[in-house]
């Protein structure tokens, strides 16, 4: 069986640019891939434009970056069978025919690996930025990274804690780290420090304006400090209510099967079937065990 290549991307509110992205991917990937459009929230043309054109969409309310990534990783790793997922912003280009074999290879030789933008070019430490020949940074930008399933398997999903935008990617590559995939930490005089593997990638940043505020990002900075020891591996919620909500957005994806007897049972009224059949009372079980043993093939009444 052939290798496969997940791709999730993640968008809100950027139809046009999207669409120049999607187009990108399909003519110049090479490997099998499922691709998956990660929505949050948005309120253009988005939902409708995908489904005329058969891309694999999923998505709910504005829940902010963690979590939207965290859709795309949570669909590819439960419902597909890749191999490795290239986790990427909307604003992420491919630029070279075969970009995405660079990054399958990257992902499954090293578990994690980060795209480098120009932006960031003075903080790379030597390498080709080649899957074969990686460079070192010690920051990195988040827009564009490369996921192996076994990785995935030990840090698991953005922190939501992080909120709507800023650093979740850093501490999302700071726990595969800690994990021993995409990078190591170097004794330095100034205390540790974190290198990360880092590529070119074969792909570019559109000059696009972005959705996050300096503010998010600075509370978030604190955040990050505060996470630092917490356990390597997360879920896609920080709570119940959280893990509910996550769900549900995939509830029309679901295999389960409801059987009829759970169906029946949950619908039952005691109480009212008692009432309604007193000879029941005096039986040696209860309501319920009677009807679904009995009751219901004679044909009882569930209340008066």
């Amino acid at each position: 069986m052939g290798k496969k290549l997940g791709i999730a991307i993640t968008t809100y509110n950027r139809i046009d640019n999207l669409l120049k992205q999607i187009d990108l991917i399909e003519r110049l990937s090479v490997s099998d891939i499922e691709l998956v459009v990660c929505d949050d929230g948005s309120d253009d043309e988005t939902i409708a434009t995908l489904a005329e054109r058969g891309v694999m969409t999923i998505g709910g309310v504005n829940r902010g970056i963690a979590w939207n990534k965290n859709r795309g990783v949570f669909y590819l790793f439960n419902y597909t069978d890749v191999d490795a997922v290239i986790l990427m912003d909307d604003d992420v280009m491919p630029r070279i025919h075969g970009w995405d074999a660079e990054w399958f290879e990257a992902a499954t030789l090293y578990g994690h690996v980060n795209y480098v933008p120009g932006s960031m070019a003075p903080y790379v430490i030597g390498g080709g930025l080649t899957a074969e020949d990686v460079g070192l940074s010690p920051v990195v930008g988040g827009m564009c990274m490369g996921v192996s399933r076994e990785a995935f398997a030990r840090v698991g999903f953005m922190d939501v804690r992080f909120g709507r935008y800023g650093h979740e990617h850093s501490d999302y590559s700071f726990r595969y780290v800690r994990a021993g995939y995409g990078g190591f930490v170097k004794t330095a005089e100034k205390g540790p420090m974190t290198y990360f593997y880092v590529i070119d990638g074969g792909v570019r940043l559109a000059n696009l304006p972005s959705t996050g505020t300096p503010e998010e990002a600075s509370k978030n900075n604190e955040l990050l400090a505060k996470v630092a020891n917490d356990p390597v591996h997360r879920m896609p919620w920080k709570d119940d209510e959280g893990r509910d909500a996550f769900l549900a957005e995939f509830e029309p994806m679901s295999s389960r099967v409801i059987p009829e007897i759970e169906t029946v049972a949950k619908e039952f009224d005691e109480a009212l079937y008692l009432a309604a059949n007193p000879d029941v009372k005096n039986a040696a079980m209860r309501g319920l065990q009677h009807y679904m043993a009995f009751g219901r093939f004679e044909k009882r009444r569930l209340k008066p």
